[in-house]
């Protein structure tokens, strides 16, 4: 039987046919004032047991809200403005750290690495990234997670100069870099007491720099490995001279009271990614040389962006938006396929901005020949591709699968899939299932399919060039990138219109 809240602080037992005798009673009823006591504070006492409990960890608080808050340093490899969102290495690598944790990724960009500072002080952010180095020199109250990446600092000079080779050689150049954070390293590798004469352009963004090298206004500009990695594309008459000492770590900055509970969740989860090969296939996405682009083909390429695309951007935009699909991949797949021109046509019969056979326009009811349906009819081609693919394909693997099929048909990707399969690889992701379709030109391959013969190396060149215009075309959609092309348009790229 339960006591009354009387009973639990006198400590008084109920009457009935267990009662002790009336004197024992009695002493009992003379000793409950100092049990009384005793009851109230042991109640005392447990209301103030929550209070002396430790109090939630970093990592308790990110899962508690559902979010995890980062503040980024704006580059053109971690973390830039596109069309639309933000994209960048950093950006993608925190946003699958977050997803690791269970929750969401909130991004704030801040100016320079004080205003980081402040709001991871203010626990404003939980976390700050941006392919920062480490510093030896970090605040005491702050530290660095697991490093995940080596950045190197490039000399960059234009193609056809005197290539200089060693510190000592830029003694008679001009030399310049972006960002405060840059001046660190010139006051370090090129100290002024030496005779080096350089400038920072705090206010300036590294293409801004490289655009100095291409009007002359500095002979050599000094910057991060990964910025050159992002931008190299667009000044393809520029070069590395050499490297500027040696490669520097990087990592993302916490709060040191978080402990060591966020540096070992960044741990499992870059080392979860490593043997996973996604980091690699991140790496390679910004950084790997297969990402590259001839510079004859980036000097065409911008010309035809500055003259040819703005008459179908507006076709390319409303399409994607009923068809649900990221316009830039639309205008990205045009290029490859027609260059942007509606009149274009191929030996095989194929025509128009989006090169359809006449069997598909016929089975999508569109004119090929007439731009806007071109691109309402190549659009409803991918998506209905896309749409067969097995559901449980998640993008961005079922993206370039699917323009894998749009190049090579639909049944020669099966027969690929199920090569790659067969060898015990995962039929569901491109960066396997790119290594199998070459061998269905193998004619000894190509009799034991379904489908037969298909030049599968084609749709491996296809899918890599598509991709390859879309990281250009989210860069160069991005306002900056917009006006800096828009003031320095070569010459020599409208010669090639």
């Amino acid at each position: 039987m339960a006591l009354s809240v009387d009973e639990q602080t006198t400590g008084l037992a109920p009457a009935g046919r267990n009662a002790p005798p009336a004197d024992h009673a009695a002493r009992r009823v003379r000793t409950a004032p100092a049990r009384g006591v005793l009851g109230l504070a042991a109640l005392f006492i447990s209301t103030l047991l929550p209070a002396c409990s430790p109090p939630p960890t970093l990592m308790d608080l990110i899962r508690r809200d559902g979010e995890l808050r980062v503040a980024m340093l704006p580059a053109s490899a971690s973390f830039y403005s596109g069309a639309q969102v933000m994209h960048g290495f950093d950006r993608e690598l925190v946003s699958a750290f977050a997803h690791e944790l269970g929750v969401r990724a909130r991004f704030i960009s801040v100016r320079n690495r004080r205003e980081m500072h402040e709001l991871l002080r203010q626990h404003k952010v939980h976390l700050a990234a941006g392919l920062m180095p480490i510093a030896g020199d970090a605040p005491p109250d702050l530290a660095y997670g697991p490093s995940y990446l080596a950045v190197r600092q490039l000399v960059i000079q234009q193609r056809g100069d005197e290539r200089p080779r060693t510190p000592t050689d830029l003694r008679r150049r001009k030399v310049a870099a972006a960002g405060a954070a840059q001046r660190r390293v010139l006051e370090q590798y090129l100290p002024p007491v030496l005779g080096y004469r350089w400038s920072v352009h705090d206010q300036l963004e590294s293409d801004e720099v490289l655009q100095m090298i291409a009007d002359d206004t500095i002979d050599c500009a000094i910057m991060p490995s990964t910025e050159y990695a992002a931008l190299r594309r667009f000044f393809p008459d520029t070069r590395v001279a050499f490297d500027l000492g040696a490669p520097a770590p990087v990592a993302w900055i916490y709060p040191r009271a978080a402990g060591p509970e966020m540096w070992r969740a960044q741990l499992d989860f870059l080392r979860e990614l490593r043997a996973s090969g996604e980091f690699a296939r991140l790496d390679r996405r910004y950084f790997g040389p297969q990402r590259r682009i001839d510079p004859q083909q980036t000097r065409a390429f911008l010309a035809h962006y500055s003259h040819r695309l703005p008459t179908y951007r507006a076709a390319f935009r409303t399409t994607a938006r009923r068809q649900h699909f990221d316009w830039l991949l639309l205008a990205a797949l045009s290029y490859q396929e027609s260059h942007w021109r509606a009149d274009a046509r191929s030996p095989t019969g194929v025509r128009g901005l989006m090169m359809l056979t006449r069997a598909t326009a016929r089975a999508l009811a569109v004119d090929r020949l007439d731009p806007h349906a071109s691109i309402h009819g190549g659009a409803l081609y991918l998506r209905s591709i896309k749409a067969k693919l097995p559901a449980d394909i998640a993008d961005p693997d079922r993206t370039w699968l699917a323009l894998a099929a749009y190049n090579i048909g639909p049944a020669h990707l099966t027969d690929a899939r199920e090569l790659t399969a067969q060898a015990g690889r995962d039929p569901d992701k491109w960066a396997d299932v790119r290594e199998f379709l070459p061998l269905l030109a193998r004619p000894s391959v190509a009799r034991t399919l379904r489908h037969g013969h298909a030049r599968g190396h084609q749709a491996v060149h296809f899918v890599e060039n598509v991709r390859r215009y879309h990281d250009l075309l989210r860069r160069l959609e991005s306002a900056p990138t917009r006006e800096a092309l828009a003031a320095r348009e070569p010459a020599t790229a409208r010669a090639m219109l």
